[in-house]
Formats: structure tokens, C-alpha cells, sequence
């Protein structure tokens, strides 16, 4: 399958339209006798962002026309012929749009191509001393240090945090920028 618009957060397109995710039909009966229709279940498991998988939760579900009353009729009418009537198979035309839910908060590297750089939107690389910070951006978890991330221009509130040490900012962007922030932790007041 592949996303039908551009992903979109805080309007910075982090996937583009075209970027490919995979799932599962987990369920695919045919049509039977006595005329039941046939079902089929399909359910999303991730979508790939350059080397990330963000994972999924969606579900799509297509049952076969039931054709029981009709094989209830024949069989009145030309006996046990009429049991033999099959309802219809379940199909999922392709071009289906199907509707994904994000499971977790993922953070996304982008890469260092002016392509991948939204006109309204900078690119920063964190980093943290020590490694392994978690990232928020304006109150909202972006991931762990080491991090390539695409900002809305704008200023941001920046907070680098491990257990015991903070780091905090107001950083600017600018549209197309490539900005480099090192943040070095010092130990949480108390």
C-alpha cells in the first residue's frame, strides 16, 4: 500500500505522499453454499519513513453479498439444487482508501536534502552530552538524542532531559535553515 497524501505535523510534512506501508489480510473466506458471502480483513502494520517504520492501527473489513434468501427460495422451488447457491466473494478494489492511525510517537530523521526541507520549515540535528536525551519540542516528545528533525519556522521551546540533568532553550528557525544543536546537560536543580 502507499500513503495517499503527504503526513503532516505542526505543518511540516515529515512523509512524503507515495511512501509505501505494509500490512496483513488476516482474514479471507470465499463465498460458500446456502449463499453466505465471503469476508476479507485487511489490518496495517507500518509505514515507512525513509529508515523508519512508524507503526499503524487500522483495520478494513468487506463482507460478499449474502445470497441466503435467494438459496432459500431456489431450494423451495427446485429443491435441494437451490442449497447449492453461492453468495458473492468479498473484494477490496485497489485504490481502496484505507484510514491509519499512528500508534506511537516516532521520532523521524530527515535527510539532508534541500528536497526533503518544506519552504516553511528548518532542519535541525540534535545531539546531547550525554547521548540518549529525550527530546520535547513545545511540550511534545520528539525522540531520543541523536536526532535529524524538520521544525516549523518559528521559535521553539527545547527541552534535552535524562533522569537526572536538563538542558533547555527558545531556538529560532527559519525556513530552509540547517541548524546544529549540541546540548550539554547540567544537573536538574532541586
Amino acid at each position: 500500500m502507499e500513503l495517499a497524501e503527504d503526513l503532516r505535523v505542526n505543518d511540516v510534512t515529515v512523509v512524503h505522499e507515495g511512501a509505501k506501508a505494509t500490512g496483513e489480510i488476516t482474514v479471507a473466506k470465499k463465498a460458500g453454499m446456502l449463499g453466505k458471502g465471503g469476508d476479507l480483513a485487511l489490518q496495517l502494520y507500518y509505514l515507512k519513513a525513509g529508515d523508519n517504520k512508524i507503526k499503524l492501527r487500522g483495520t478494513k473489513g468487506k463482507e460478499g453479498d449474502s445470497k441466503v434468501g435467494t438459496a432459500i427460495v431456489l431450494t423451495v422451488l427446485v429443491g435441494i439444487f437451490g442449497l447449492m447457491k453461492h453468495g458473492k466473494n468479498a473484494e477490496i478494489p485497489a485504490g481502496t482508501t484505507l484510514t491509519a492511525y499512528v500508534m506511537d510517537d516516532t521520532a523521524i530523521a530527515i535527510s539532508s536534502s534541500p528536497a526533503s526541507i518544506d519552504q516553511g520549515s528548518g532542519q535541525i540535528s540534535f545531539t546531547s552530552e550525554p547521548a540518549g536525551g529525550e527530546i520535547q519540542i513545545d511540550g511534545k516528545f520528539f525522540g531520543n538524542t541523536p536526532a535529524v528533525l524538520a521544525l516549523a519556522a518559528g521559535d521553539h521551546k527545547v527541552q534535552v532531559t535524562t533522569a537526572e540533568k536538563a538542558w533547555e532553550r527558545t531556538i529560532t528557525v527559519s525556513a530552509g535553515s540547517k541548524l546544529v544543536v549540541n546540548a550539554i546537560l547540567e544537573d536538574k536543580k532541586r
